[in-house]
């Protein structure tokens, strides 16, 4: 007997949403800004992280450090 989802969406060109996919997309959204708020405090990753933030904010147009950007 397969359980049955909570929330169940089909949208033609996406698929289905169910409840799994909700709460995947949550954790890894959760993950993603933990590590981009925390980098300095990773060990062993944080000095790659802290290097693709400066990478893609550059790409982006801002100044790295961000604090530096305010002034």
């Amino acid at each position: 007997m397969s359980r049955k989802p909570l929330i169940n969406f089909n949208i033609p060109k996406a698929g289905r949403i169910t409840t799994d996919r909700i709460i995947g997309a949550v954790v890894v959204g959760g993950i993603v800004v933990a590590g981009w708020n925390w980098s300095n405090k990773i060990p062993y990753a944080g000095p790659y992280i802290v290097k693709g933030k400066e990478v893609l904010l550059r790409a982006l147009g801002f100044r790295y450090p961000l604090r530096d950007a305010l002034i």
